[in-house]
Protein backbone atom coordinates (compact mmCIF):
# COMPACT_ATOMS: atom_id res chain seq x y z
CA UNK A 1 0.00 0.00 0.00
CA UNK A 2 2.80 2.40 0.89
CA UNK A 3 4.68 1.72 -2.33
CA UNK A 4 1.55 2.34 -4.41
CA UNK A 5 0.94 5.76 -2.79
CA UNK A 6 4.57 6.99 -2.74
CA UNK A 7 6.29 6.79 -6.13
CA UNK A 8 9.51 4.83 -6.27
CA UNK A 9 11.31 7.79 -7.85
CA UNK A 10 10.39 9.95 -4.85
CA UNK A 11 11.76 7.36 -2.43
CA UNK A 12 15.00 7.27 -4.38
CA UNK A 13 15.24 11.06 -4.32
CA UNK A 14 14.61 11.09 -0.54
CA UNK A 15 17.33 8.52 0.10
CA UNK A 16 19.78 10.44 -2.07
CA UNK A 17 18.90 13.66 -0.24
CA UNK A 18 19.51 12.02 3.14
CA UNK A 19 22.85 10.74 1.93
CA UNK A 20 23.81 14.27 0.85
CA UNK A 21 22.68 15.68 4.21
CA UNK A 22 24.78 13.11 6.03
CA UNK A 23 27.82 13.90 3.91
CA UNK A 24 27.44 17.65 4.50
CA UNK A 25 27.13 17.13 8.27
CA UNK A 26 30.18 14.90 8.44
CA UNK A 27 32.34 17.32 6.42
CA UNK A 28 31.07 20.57 7.92
CA UNK A 29 34.17 22.61 8.95
CA UNK A 30 32.16 24.31 11.72
CA UNK A 31 31.42 20.92 13.35
CA UNK A 32 34.82 19.26 13.91
CA UNK A 33 34.79 15.65 15.06
CA UNK A 34 31.17 14.98 14.12
CA UNK A 35 30.37 11.49 12.84
CA UNK A 36 27.17 10.33 11.15
CA UNK A 37 26.09 6.84 12.19
CA UNK A 38 22.56 6.92 10.81
CA UNK A 39 20.96 8.55 7.78
CA UNK A 40 17.32 7.98 8.69
CA UNK A 41 16.53 11.41 10.15
CA UNK A 42 19.22 13.93 9.19
CA UNK A 43 16.61 16.38 7.91
CA UNK A 44 15.02 16.46 11.38
CA UNK A 45 18.14 17.82 13.10
CA UNK A 46 17.21 21.39 12.23
CA UNK A 47 14.14 21.14 14.43
CA UNK A 48 16.06 20.26 17.60
CA UNK A 49 16.07 23.01 20.23
CA UNK A 50 17.01 21.07 23.40
CA UNK A 51 19.18 18.01 23.91
CA UNK A 52 18.94 15.97 27.12
CA UNK A 53 21.46 13.36 28.24
CA UNK A 54 21.00 10.95 31.15
CA UNK A 55 24.59 9.69 31.38
CA UNK A 56 27.78 11.52 32.22
CA UNK A 57 30.28 11.09 29.43
CA UNK A 58 27.83 10.92 26.53
CA UNK A 59 28.73 14.46 25.53
CA UNK A 60 31.87 15.11 27.59
CA UNK A 61 34.14 12.24 26.43
CA UNK A 62 34.78 11.31 30.09
CA UNK A 63 37.81 13.60 30.30
CA UNK A 64 38.36 14.55 33.94
CA UNK A 65 41.10 16.64 35.53
CA UNK A 66 42.04 17.19 39.16
CA UNK A 67 41.61 20.90 39.86
CA UNK A 68 41.74 21.59 43.60
CA UNK A 69 43.03 20.11 46.84
CA UNK A 70 41.66 21.44 50.12
CA UNK A 71 43.38 20.29 53.32
CA UNK A 72 42.14 22.97 55.68
CA UNK A 73 40.73 26.45 55.95
CA UNK A 74 44.07 27.99 54.99
CA UNK A 75 45.68 25.11 53.09
CA UNK A 76 44.33 25.11 49.54
CA UNK A 77 45.94 24.17 46.25
CA UNK A 78 44.78 24.56 42.65
CA UNK A 79 46.23 23.40 39.35
CA UNK A 80 48.11 26.72 39.23
CA UNK A 81 49.87 26.06 42.55
CA UNK A 82 51.17 22.54 41.97
CA UNK A 83 54.67 23.86 42.57
CA UNK A 84 53.79 24.41 46.24
CA UNK A 85 52.83 20.75 46.57
CA UNK A 86 56.06 19.65 44.91
CA UNK A 87 58.01 21.91 47.27
CA UNK A 88 56.28 20.36 50.30
CA UNK A 89 57.01 16.84 49.07
CA UNK A 90 60.64 17.72 48.44
CA UNK A 91 61.04 19.34 51.88
CA UNK A 92 59.49 16.35 53.61
CA UNK A 93 61.63 13.83 51.74
CA UNK A 94 64.73 15.87 52.60
CA UNK A 95 63.94 15.97 56.33
CA UNK A 96 62.52 12.42 56.43
CA UNK A 97 64.52 10.11 54.15
CA UNK A 98 62.69 7.10 52.77
CA UNK A 99 63.39 4.10 55.09
CA UNK A 100 65.15 1.05 53.75
CA UNK A 101 63.23 -2.11 52.92
CA UNK A 102 62.88 -5.08 55.25
CA UNK A 103 65.95 -7.21 55.94
CA UNK A 104 66.70 -10.11 53.63
CA UNK A 105 66.05 -12.67 56.40
CA UNK A 106 62.55 -11.30 56.97
CA UNK A 107 61.88 -11.25 53.25
CA UNK A 108 63.09 -14.83 52.87
CA UNK A 109 60.93 -16.19 55.67
CA UNK A 110 57.94 -14.08 54.66
CA UNK A 111 57.67 -12.69 58.19
CA UNK A 112 57.01 -8.98 58.42
CA UNK A 113 56.93 -7.45 61.87
CA UNK A 114 54.33 -4.77 62.55
CA UNK A 115 56.22 -1.67 63.56
CA UNK A 116 54.49 1.08 65.48
CA UNK A 117 55.72 4.39 64.13
CA UNK A 118 54.62 7.24 66.41
CA UNK A 119 54.31 10.64 64.75
CA UNK A 120 57.35 12.82 65.19
CA UNK A 121 57.12 15.87 67.37
CA UNK A 122 57.18 18.68 64.86
CA UNK A 123 57.75 22.11 66.32
CA UNK A 124 58.15 23.73 62.95
CA UNK A 125 54.82 24.86 61.50
CA UNK A 126 56.01 24.35 57.93
CA UNK A 127 57.07 20.79 58.76
CA UNK A 128 53.54 20.07 59.97
CA UNK A 129 52.09 21.47 56.76
CA UNK A 130 54.51 19.41 54.67
CA UNK A 131 53.52 16.24 56.56
CA UNK A 132 49.84 17.01 55.96
CA UNK A 133 50.42 17.43 52.24
CA UNK A 134 52.45 14.21 52.05
CA UNK A 135 49.73 12.22 53.83
CA UNK A 136 47.06 13.60 51.48
CA UNK A 137 49.07 12.84 48.34
CA UNK A 138 49.86 9.35 49.61
CA UNK A 139 46.15 8.72 50.25
CA UNK A 140 45.24 9.85 46.73
CA UNK A 141 48.04 7.76 45.21
CA UNK A 142 47.01 4.56 47.04
CA UNK A 143 43.23 4.59 47.49
CA UNK A 144 42.00 3.53 44.05
CA UNK A 145 41.66 0.59 41.65
CA UNK A 146 43.93 1.92 38.91
CA UNK A 147 46.38 -0.37 37.14
CA UNK A 148 49.37 0.99 35.15
CA UNK A 149 49.85 -0.71 31.78
CA UNK A 150 52.83 -0.34 29.48
CA UNK A 151 51.94 0.73 25.94
CA UNK A 152 53.45 -0.49 22.69
CA UNK A 153 55.65 2.60 22.38
CA UNK A 154 57.18 2.05 25.83
CA UNK A 155 55.02 4.60 27.63
CA UNK A 156 52.65 4.10 30.53
CA UNK A 157 48.89 4.48 30.65
CA UNK A 158 46.39 3.95 33.44
CA UNK A 159 43.38 1.67 33.25
CA UNK A 160 40.43 1.90 35.62
CA UNK A 161 36.68 1.42 35.63
CA UNK A 162 36.11 5.08 36.46
CA UNK A 163 37.79 8.09 34.79
CA UNK A 164 37.85 10.04 38.04
CA UNK A 165 40.29 7.54 39.54
CA UNK A 166 42.59 7.93 36.54
CA UNK A 167 42.44 11.70 37.05
CA UNK A 168 43.52 11.28 40.68
CA UNK A 169 46.50 9.08 39.76
CA UNK A 170 47.56 11.47 37.00
CA UNK A 171 47.43 14.31 39.51
CA UNK A 172 49.81 12.55 41.90
CA UNK A 173 52.08 11.79 38.94
CA UNK A 174 52.19 15.49 38.07
CA UNK A 175 53.52 16.30 41.56
CA UNK A 176 56.15 13.56 41.61
CA UNK A 177 54.40 10.49 43.09
CA UNK A 178 53.91 7.96 40.28
CA UNK A 179 52.14 4.60 40.33
CA UNK A 180 54.59 2.29 38.55
CA UNK A 181 53.31 -1.21 39.35
CA UNK A 182 50.23 -2.92 40.76
CA UNK A 183 48.85 -6.41 41.10
CA UNK A 184 46.42 -8.12 43.44
CA UNK A 185 49.00 -8.29 46.23
CA UNK A 186 50.92 -5.02 46.17
CA UNK A 187 51.52 -1.69 44.47
CA UNK A 188 54.63 0.43 44.03
CA UNK A 189 55.00 4.20 44.02
CA UNK A 190 57.98 6.11 42.68
CA UNK A 191 58.44 9.02 45.05
CA UNK A 192 59.60 12.54 44.36
CA UNK A 193 63.23 11.74 45.15
CA UNK A 194 63.33 8.70 42.85
CA UNK A 195 62.92 6.07 45.58
CA UNK A 196 60.35 3.30 45.09
CA UNK A 197 57.97 2.58 47.97
CA UNK A 198 56.22 -0.79 48.06
CA UNK A 199 52.85 -1.27 49.75
CA UNK A 200 51.19 -4.63 50.33
CA UNK A 201 47.44 -4.64 49.70
CA UNK A 202 45.80 -6.28 52.70
CA UNK A 203 42.14 -5.53 51.94
CA UNK A 204 40.02 -3.52 49.52
CA UNK A 205 36.52 -2.25 50.22
CA UNK A 206 35.11 -1.47 46.74
CA UNK A 207 32.86 1.47 45.96
CA UNK A 208 29.13 0.74 45.91
CA UNK A 209 26.10 2.89 45.21
CA UNK A 210 24.87 2.18 48.74
CA UNK A 211 28.03 3.07 50.66
CA UNK A 212 29.20 5.77 48.20
CA UNK A 213 32.80 5.29 49.31
CA UNK A 214 35.74 2.93 48.97
CA UNK A 215 38.63 2.02 51.22
CA UNK A 216 41.92 0.16 51.14
CA UNK A 217 44.21 -1.27 53.82
CA UNK A 218 47.91 -1.26 52.93
CA UNK A 219 51.16 -2.10 54.69
CA UNK A 220 54.29 -0.11 54.05
CA UNK A 221 56.83 -2.87 53.35
CA UNK A 222 59.72 -0.67 54.51
CA UNK A 223 58.30 0.30 57.91
CA UNK A 224 55.57 -2.30 58.48
CA UNK A 225 53.07 0.46 59.18
CA UNK A 226 49.48 -0.57 58.35
CA UNK A 227 47.20 2.23 57.20
CA UNK A 228 43.55 2.39 56.19
CA UNK A 229 42.70 4.97 53.51
CA UNK A 230 39.16 5.90 52.54
CA UNK A 231 37.52 8.22 50.03
CA UNK A 232 33.94 8.86 49.00
CA UNK A 233 31.17 11.31 48.24
CA UNK A 234 31.12 14.50 50.31
CA UNK A 235 27.60 13.73 51.57
CA UNK A 236 28.92 10.54 53.18
CA UNK A 237 32.43 11.55 54.21
CA UNK A 238 31.27 14.67 56.07
CA UNK A 239 29.70 12.41 58.68
CA UNK A 240 32.84 10.26 59.00
CA UNK A 241 35.75 12.68 59.16
CA UNK A 242 36.51 14.96 62.08
CA UNK A 243 33.97 17.82 62.21
CA UNK A 244 35.27 21.14 60.91
CA UNK A 245 33.76 24.50 60.11
CA UNK A 246 35.35 24.90 56.71
CA UNK A 247 34.54 21.49 55.18
CA UNK A 248 30.81 21.95 54.61
CA UNK A 249 31.32 25.51 53.41
CA UNK A 250 33.95 24.54 50.85
CA UNK A 251 31.90 21.57 49.59
CA UNK A 252 28.94 23.91 49.09
CA UNK A 253 31.08 26.44 47.22
CA UNK A 254 32.51 23.76 44.92
CA UNK A 255 29.02 22.41 44.18
CA UNK A 256 27.83 25.87 43.17
CA UNK A 257 30.66 26.50 40.70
Amino acid sequence: LFSSIIPVSLRVNLDMGKAVYSYKIKNDPTLPGVGVNNSNLPEELGRISYLFSDKTGTLTCNEMHFRRLYLGASLKFTHNSLGDIVHSLHAYSRDNPHPTAATSSEAATGEQKLVSVPPKVMHDCMAKLDATVVDAIKCIALCHNVTPVETDDGGMEYQAASPDEVALVKFTESVGVTLVQRDIQQMQLRLEGGDVATFAILAIFPFTSASKRMGIVVRNMATGLITFYEKGADSVMQNIVRPSNWLEEECTNLAQE
